[in-house]
């Protein structure tokens, strides 16, 4: 939602100027997207990962086991495969 914010003034010239505010509406509940979302961070992180994607070099490949184990590929025909192996679980402190 948060690219289509961003980008729609800046591709469609009858938007230039605006700003937009956004909503994701799902099955049980709805999420408010202010303009400001779009900030100065919001800018800086979608461009380095546009830079990411068309690099000559392809991104690195972190498959998951969550990811893998609906894929039919097996491990003899892609050794990056995940699937099956151990969710490493984390910690944190920041909430």
């Amino acid at each position: 939602m948060m690219t289509y914010m961003y980008a729609v003034p800046r591709a469609l010239r009858q938007y230039q100027g605006m700003k937009f505010d956004g909503k994701v509406v799902y099955k049980d509940h709805e999420v408010d997207i202010p303009s400001s979302a779009v900030d100065q961070k919001f800018i800086e992180n979608l461009s380095q990962l546009i830079k990411r994607l068309a690099a000559a070099t392809p991104a690195r490949k972190v498959p998951s086991p969550m990811e893998c184990g609906f894929c039919n590929i097996s491990k003899a025909d892609w050794l990056e495969r995940a699937a099956g192996d151990r969710i490493e679980e984390g910690a944190t402190n920041d909430f």
